[in-house]
């Protein structure tokens, strides 16, 4: 036995080594690199340092008791972030991902950045179920992934100023820090299959979304630092109260809860988000009373604007803004077509015309309320 330890603590100093090496040659030695090629060598090179891992350490099954309760509070605390983000990004305004149905850019971008986070994963994975061995192992790797996560990023940074270099630490440096130590901690205490789901969320959003919320850095900055302790202490708690004796009474407990909302929370989400044929957008103001009013949130379709009638409700954008008026005119000129609106509280129509370019869709359905939350958040940061 003793034999055997001893043989796992030389496998887990290897690979941290390796790890070490690894860093060094590609931001050293081949720092001139184009960065995608260096970031397919990293992934790669790190898919043979895990095979090695595997071979020299195996790897137990994922049975850990707390994993479906930590799946659980992962799931349902990005998802409760990823609503209000989407409802702050409304007002706040958003930026275009990194989606696309090009090929090309899928393998340019998506798959070195999902090759390296599950070969890091699985890697961690590999080292903490040697942590009562080596208990600074998960220390230095976690360490040694969030330097590469740093550097990755640090390629495309711009450190012209002092100030750019405090905003990459704060944007950059600390969510990296704060988001490898949650994987730590996820990794030892719940398992694998958490922490993967965990990472995979918050770092192949921006290839998976055509749009992402433009928080702006202060709101960046803060959200990607504090998600992360919210998730550690939830799944904390849950550790506290979790009684392995009893978990599969708990765990249809909560499951009985968790499956409703979760379902409930993803509709929203891809609402939210655009990523349905329909969205969802809240109210600001009482211009199309009484139809609808401040604070309530309507659907509107995704259509073109050779498809919107006279008299129907119109989802535009306007300076960096979401707006709905009432068509009351339609003209063509030179092929194109604009829209006269009103909303139908005001008494004239809209001082302006809108292309055919700023269509976004027409209003189908309207909820009552259920947009108060987004105003008021957007009130908040406004007079902030």
């Amino acid at each position: 036995m003793l034999a055997r330890l001893q043989r796992n603590e030389r496998v887990v100093f290897g690979i941290c080594l390796a790890f070490s090496f690894l860093l060094l040659a590609a931001f050293g030695f081949g720092r001139h690199m184009n960065p995608l090629t260096r970031q397919y060598i990293i992934a790669l090179v790190l898919a043979a340092i895990t095979l090695a891992a595997y071979y020299g350490l195996g790897i137990r099954k994922d049975r850990n008791y707390l994993r479906g309760a930590a799946t659980f509070s992962v799931v349902a605390v990005l998802l409760i972030y990823a609503v209000l983000s989407f409802a702050a990004g409304i007002f706040l305004g958003f930026n275009r991902g990194y989606f696309s149905t090009d090929l090309g850019v899928l393998f340019s971008a998506f798959v070195p950045t999902l090759l390296l986070v599950v070969a890091v994963e699985l890697l961690r994975y590999l080292i903490s179920a040697q942590y009562l061995y080596s208990r600074r192992s998960l220390v230095v790797f976690t360490a040694l992934a969030a330097l590469l996560y740093i550097l990755v990023e640090l390629q495309g940074a711009n450190l012209a100023s002092l100030e750019l270099v405090f905003v990459f630490v704060c944007t950059t440096v600390f969510p990296i820090i704060a988001r490898e130590a949650l994987c730590a901690y996820l990794c030892h205490r719940a398992g694998l299959r958490p922490t993967l789901i965990y990472k995979l969320a918050v770092t192949m959003y921006p290839f998976l979304l055509p749009i992402v919320p433009a928080l702006g850095d202060y709101l960046h900055s803060v959200v990607n630092v504090m998600v992360p302790f919210v998730i550690y202490l939830v799944v904390l708690r849950s550790a506290r109260f979790y009684d392995q004796d009893r978990k599969r009474l708990r765990g249809m407990n909560y499951r009985l809860v968790a499956i409703p909302l979760l379902v409930v929370a993803s509709i929203l989400t891809a609402l939210i988000s655009g990523l349905l044929p329909y969205q969802l957008i809240a109210i600001a103001s009482d211009s199309m009373r009484p139809v609808y009013a401040r604070g309530d949130a309507v659907i509107f379709e995704k259509v073109s604007a050779t498809e919107i009638a006279k008299d129907d409700i119109l989802v535009f954008s306007k300076d960096r803004a979401i707006m709905t008026h009432r068509v009351v005119a339609i003209e063509n000129r030179d092929n194109t077509l604009y829209f006269t609106t009103r909303g139908d509280n005001n008494e004239k129509p809209d001082g302006f015309e809108t292309s055919a370019e700023q269509v976004l869709g027409r209003v189908v359905s309207v909820g009552k309320y259920i947009g108060f939350p987004t105003v008021w958040l957007s009130e908040a940061f406004n007079n902030g």
